[in-house]
Parts: C-alpha cells; sequence; structure tokens
C-alpha cells in the first residue's frame, strides 16, 4: 500500500512540475532562466552585459516593465528578457488568465445547454447534460464549470509534458490547453498528429507555417471543415508563436513548367504579402524504344528513346548483330530477333544464340531482370545459401526474390543455381511478375483436356492455367494434346515466350486503360 500511495505522489509531482515560460506574466518574485544562457544587462534593451546566467540561475525579480524585469541574481542586479524565465512562485503547468480570457472568447458565453455537434454543451464551451441546467446558469456558474473543466485538460496536458520533458513557454502552453479543451485530449496520444511530433521532436526544429499547419489538423466538425474552427486554430498558433501574424502561402501556378521551359508560381497570404518563384524544367519523361532499324547476321540495328512530351531524342543505341546460329526459316526466328533487339537475351560466351541450350534458373531470372527495365542492386547478403553475393546473377535474383517472384526451391533455403528451368517453373515466375502489374489474371484455361494434365504440380497449376489462356505456353505434342510441365526450357523457346509475354503485358495493361 505505501508503494502505491508513493507511486500517486510522484505523479502528482510530476503534474505540478511542468516548466511554463513566464512571459505575460508581472508578477515579483522568483523566476529561473529556462535557457542555456541569459545575459543580465546594466540597462534594458541594449545594455551592457553584466553577468550571463547559465540555465537554472535563479534571479529574485522587483520589477518588470515592458517585458523586461529587474532582478538579483548570485548578488549581481540587472535587466534581463521576460522572455526565458520560469516563474517559479507562482501555479506551474496552469493556464494563466490570458490563456482563459482566449478560450472565453472562443466559446463564447451560453446561458442554457446547446448541441455543438456531438455533445449538450453550456456557459463556455463546457460539456453537460440535455437537461442538467433547465433554468440556465449565469456567468459565475459557467466559470467555475470552465475551471473545473481546465483542470482534467490540464492534467492531461502536464501528464505528457512530464513525460517527455518538454519545456514551454506560457504562451505555447495557453494555445495548447485552449485546443485540448476544444479537440480532447487524444492529440496527445495520436502518432498521426503533426502538433505531438513537433513537440517531441523540438518544436524549435519547425518554422512558423509548419506549426500553423500542425494545429490546422483540427478543423473539421461533423465530418466537414468549419471555418469557426479554422480561425480559432489560427489564433492559437499566434498564440503558441507569440506573434500577430503567420504568413501562410497560397501557391498558384501561373506559367506550368515544362521539360524545355521554367515555370512560374504567385504565392500569396491572406494578408496580401505575395512573392513570386521560378519553377525548375521538369525533367525529360522518356518513352518507351523506338526501333529504327532491327539486326541482321551482316548489320547491327538501332534503336533510340524519345521524351514523350517535347519528341527530343535522349538516347541512341545501336542493336547487337544476330548470331550465327539463328536459323532465319526456323519457328524462333522471330522470338530470338525480338530479344535480342529488345536486350532482353544475349549472346554466350561464344558469341552464339545456342537455341537448343538449356536454360538455367538463374539465366532464367537474369532475362527476366532485363524484360522489366529495373535497376538492380549490389548487396553484400543474398536470401540463399547458393548464391553468392559477388556471382553474375546475384544481383537479379535478389532483385526477384524482394519482388516476391522466386521463392527458392525445397524448403527455400536455396535458389537452385544450375538447375535447368522447367515449363512449369516459367509459368509461376511469369504469373508472379504478371500479378505484380496487372488487376486481373483471368480465369485460366482448362487443362482437363491434356492428357499429361496429373503431371502439373499443385503449387504450379493455377500459373500453368494462366499461361495457356494467355498463349505464352501450348501443347508440345503433335498427335496429342500434352502439356510436358517437367520438360526443361530451351533458349529458343524461352525467346518465343518472352516476346509472347511482352505483348500480353502491353495488350493487358490497354485494356485496363479503356475499361
Amino acid at each position: 500500500m505505501k508503494r502505491i500511495v508513493s507511486f500517486f505522489i510522484c505523479v502528482l509531482f510530476l503534474l505540478t512540475a511542468i516548466p511554463v515560460s513566464a512571459q505575460g506574466y508581472s508578477e515579483k518574485g522568483r523566476y529561473m532562466v529556462a535557457t542555456d544562457a541569459l545575459n543580465l544587462r546594466d540597462r534594458i534593451y541594449d545594455g551592457a552585459v553584466v553577468y550571463q546566467m547559465p540555465y537554472g540561475t535563479v534571479i529574485e525579480v522587483s520589477e518588470i516593465t515592458d517585458g523586461w524585469a529587474k532582478g538579483t541574481a548570485k548578488g549581481i542586479t540587472g535587466y534581463c528578457s521576460m522572455r526565458y524565465l520560469v516563474y517559479l512562485d507562482g501555479d506551474i503547468g496552469k493556464t494563466s488568465e490570458k490563456g482563459i480570457e482566449l478560450i472565453k472568447g472562443f466559446e463564447g458565453f451560453s446561458k442554457y445547454a446547446y448541441w455543438d455537434y456531438s455533445q449538450w454543451t453550456i456557459g463556455y464551451g463546457t460539456k453537460c447534460g440535455e437537461n442538467e441546467y433547465p433554468d440556465g446558469i449565469t456567468v459565475e456558474e459557467a466559470e467555475l464549470l470552465l475551471q473545473k473543466a481546465m483542470e482534467r485538460y490540464e492534467m492531461a496536458l502536464n501528464s505528457f509534458l512530464g513525460y517527455y520533458d518538454i519545456f514551454l513557454f506560457q504562451n505555447q502552453y495557453d494555445a495548447l490547453a485552449s485546443l485540448t479543451y476544444n479537440v480532447g485530449a487524444s492529440w496527445l496520444k495520436n502518432e498521426e498528429s503533426l502538433l505531438r511530433t513537433y513537440l517531441l521532436n523540438g518544436i524549435t526544429n519547425y518554422t512558423d507555417e509548419e506549426v500553423l499547419t500542425a494545429f490546422l489538423q483540427y478543423i473539421s466538425a461533423g465530418g466537414e471543415v468549419n471555418e469557426g474552427l479554422v480561425q480559432r486554430r489560427e489564433k492559437e498558433a499566434l498564440c503558441f508563436l507569440d506573434t500577430d501574424h503567420i504568413h501562410s502561402y497560397r501557391e498558384e501556378i501561373t506559367e506550368e513548367p515544362s521539360c524545355v521551359s521554367s515555370g512560374e508560381a504567385l504565392y500569396k497570404c491572406y494578408c496580401g504579402v505575395s512573392y513570386q518563384k521560378t519553377l525548375p524544367r521538369l525533367s525529360h519523361l522518356l518513352s518507351e524504344y523506338f526501333i529504327i532499324s532491327e539486326p541482321t547476321k551482316e548489320n547491327e540495328g538501332s534503336k533510340i528513346k524519345r521524351c514523350v512530351i517535347c519528341g527530343e531524342e535522349l538516347v541512341n543505341e545501336s542493336i547487337p548483330k544476330l548470331m550465327e546460329d539463328i536459323d532465319e526459316s526456323s519457328w524462333y526466328y522471330e522470338g530470338a530477333k525480338y530479344c535480342i533487339t529488345h536486350g532482353y537475351i544475349s549472346g554466350t560466351d561464344k558469341g552464339l544464340f545456342m537455341p537448343s541450350g538449356k536454360l538455367t534458373r538463374e539465366q532464367f531470372v537474369t532475362i527476366l531482370a532485363r524484360f522489366s527495365g529495373e535497376e538492380t542492386e549490389k548487396s553484400n547478403t543474398t536470401p540463399f545459401k547458393d548464391v553468392k553475393p559477388d556471382a553474375w546473377y546475384a544481383k537479379e535474383v535478389i532483385w526477384a526474390y524482394n519482388n516476391g517472384f522466386v521463392k527458392g526451391v525445397g524448403n527455400g533455403e536455396s535458389f537452385g543455381v544450375g538447375n535447368n528451368i522447367t515449363r512449369q517453373e516459367l509459368c509461376v515466375m511469369l504469373y508472379r511478375y504478371a500479378s505484380s502489374r496487372l488487376a486481373d489474371m483471368g480465369i485460366g484455361a482448362d487443362l482437363s483436356v491434356y492428357t499429361d494434365n496429373a503431371q502439373v504440380a499443385d503449387w504450379a497449376k493455377k500459373e500453368v492455367s494462366w499461361a495457356v489462356e494467355s498463349s505464352l505456353i501450348s501443347s508440345t505434342g503433335t498427335g496429342t494434346m500434352t502439356l510436358s510441365p517437367r520438360m526443361t526450357v530451351t533458349r529458343a523457346q524461352a525467346a518465343k515466350i518472352f516476346m509472347s509475354f511482352d505483348i500480353y503485358i502491353f495488350r493487358e495493361a490497354q485494356n485496363l486503360l479503356t475499361e
């Protein structure tokens, strides 16, 4: 029991030990320096410094004039600004009379209860029951109700400030007290509250306009912006910042910038102050490659990229010659030429295409990464134990893993480096890639018409069905309908499939745009 009592005494001490600036105070008495160093001068404003008071110095103030205090610290008498003094002999962590008047001015007095969006209210905005005061209340009674209500809100505010050891000047405290009285104390716990974030990070790290924006988070009533709340939040922000006006600029684009010219914008505050600003040129927006000339075995091809806004040619690249072992009369010729032209597939280290060569899992993922056009990055670690960080395919495997296109083989610890990719594995990887770009993947084809449909692994049925429906793969038999899901994929087959896949992605994306 003693420990519980001690705990509450400790909490009570914290709640009454919130440092609040003395700015706005006119009482004589003991004050504390609440800044790193405060100069004590031989006269107000521009007097010579007679003593530099460090943080925590107690000064006995005997006279206050125009925001300047005459006092004695360490036996030295002089003048200093009241702005950085904390009043020690008064009620610390309490709304000042000026703050109370601010709240009363916002709320206005109502003798009788009225419905205020979500609750019955009376007096100076104090919550009440519908029939709690049938004869109404007097101004004096309203002030007592306000005082009691403020004690609850001040306790919540003080608890927050004390827990996080946040120092406030009196004007800042008054502004927060007014806000809390109006919107409740829930903002003190809401991590999405800008004001809470700014207080935790140090309010001096933010501009006046950012502080105003933080107050303006609370301007809605009944789900709509309330102009009265906008004005109240602005005045609370002015009180918090101890200023008469905060410039709040609205941007008006007078000339839109483009990739060939800069723009102009007018920034205007509602008080009439304005300024102009030049907006920088926009970056060029690159198009896809335009094929200027296709490659042959004898000659290189060329491709360019233009800006889709201004049409300027920005990229001009050559396309390597077709490899000598590509048969121009073969079924795979168009696919091979397409993938070489678009940079998806390159030759082997011997400069050959090797159409009958088997395609490994890492080779396929490398082609898929090129197909995507996305950047791949090196890493000191990889998600698979058989993929070394310095391997030529490591970046592409990491890219595919991070995007959810590959998950490894077996228990997922290994990628399966060196394993030839099967038709069903290819379908799974392409399906995962396509589903990351497209919203509708279709219902898939009926696989029961294929004689070997039972050979399709359970983990690949949906993906193989999709690939058949999308015309990426078809029967491998000449007289029978066969899928051959476990057959390994050749480089020629991969080239044909990637050409079809490119057409499929483009077609489906166009369909989405026209729906």
